[in-house]
């Protein structure tokens, strides 16, 4: 190689390098546009055709359409989002002591006639959980003018994702030294396994969401649009999910001596909310993705503990690029190598 080419590279690499440093803090934002814009590209391309809108007039739709319907949900549930979580953060700041030493006293009664020497003190670990809130709450009222500057942030991502994907794709299979057909492919799944994350997390943990704050009310729970709205945040998260909420529900119903509700609320999270779990998810991943479901759990563990939260898209992602060029290897590699005498 010669010395220009070695001076060049260099170059190239050290500014790209240094542009990937600098979109760092933003990688979640960005990376929610540009799946967001693939999801939502069947939206744009009809806007584009049926409504024969210019591609940054479509692009523009999509994001209205966006914004109209996040704000439409926001303003629906978000008044009763707010007062229940208030409720749930004076709740358990006050520590709802006489409750919780009630509820302790009923354990021990459980527990006595096996063993009178243990008693369990409910308080002791509810406590850390007190104070994990008490520390965190101010930060979390402190990050909402960044969460509306990301969603801002994503909002102009997607509208260029829209308006500018194909040129993007076009330069990107130009640079690229494969073979356009090759190209064609990974870009093909990649776009088919995004539409299916999105489709097989948000769209799933929001119908989960929705079923377990429906459950809750229904067995008169308090606060119940504010648990649905935990359980659909962590509902995509693989061997926990909505259980987080549906296990401590149905153990204080219990405790409580509420059994019938109990009952109902057991049924209820094994027909409703664990169908959705045990036969959409599986139907929305297998629409767009080829990945079996032992490597598709360990891309989503290994996402989240990369990456956080945004490792639920980053982890599939990674797996099924990485499968296409398992495939890609047998038809671009192994096809040079001649064969054996």
């Amino acid at each position: 190689m010669s010395t220009q080419k070695i001076f060049f590279l260099t170059l190239f690499l050290g500014a790209f390098g240094l542009l990937a440093y600098i979109f760092s803090p933003f990688f979640a934002v960005i990376l929610l546009g540009v799946v967001s814009g693939i999801a939502l590209e069947p939206l744009f391309v009809w806007a584009h055709k049926k409504l024969k809108f210019r591609p940054a007039l479509a692009s523009l739709f999509v994001v209205f359409v966006v914004v109209v319907v996040l704000g439409a949900t926001t303003s629906l549930v978000g008044t009763q989002l707010a007062s229940q979580a208030q409720n749930v953060y004076q709740n358990v700041i006050a520590g709802n002591q006489y409750e919780v030493n009630d509820a302790s006293d009923y354990v021990n009664s459980l527990i006595r006639p096996f063993n009178k020497n243990y008693t369990v003190d409910l308080q002791k670990y509810i406590n850390p959980v007190i104070s994990f809130i008490a520390q965190n709450v101010g930060d979390i009222v402190s990050g909402t003018a960044s969460i509306i500057f990301k969603f801002f942030l994503w909002l102009v991502t997607l509208y260029f994702v829209l308006k500018d994907g194909r040129t993007i794709k076009s330069l990107l299979v130009k640079l690229s030294p494969l073979k356009d057909i090759h190209d064609d492919k990974l870009f093909q799944h990649v776009a088919a396994s995004a539409r299916s994350i999105v489709k097989g997390v948000f769209f799933v943990a929001l119908i989960q969401g929705f079923f377990v704050g429906l459950g809750l009310w229904f067995v008169g729970i308090e606060n119940a649009i504010f648990w649905g709205l935990v359980a659909a945040i962590a509902a995509p998260i693989p061997l926990l999910g909505t259980s987080i909420i549906m296990i401590p529900s149905i153990a204080y119903l219990l405790i409580t001596s509420q059994f019938v509700p109990a009952l109902v609320l057991i049924i209820w999270g094994i027909t409703a909310v664990g169908l959705i779990d045990n036969v959409l998810t599986p139907y929305f991943y297998s629409k767009g993705t080829e990945i079996h479901p032992l490597v598709l759990l360990f891309a989503i563990l290994g996402g989240l503990s990369l990456f956080g939260p945004i490792g639920f898209i980053v982890g599939p992602l990674i797996a099924t690029i990485a499968l296409t060029l398992t495939s890609l290897y047998q038809e671009i590699v192994l096809e040079e190598i001649p064969e054996k005498v």
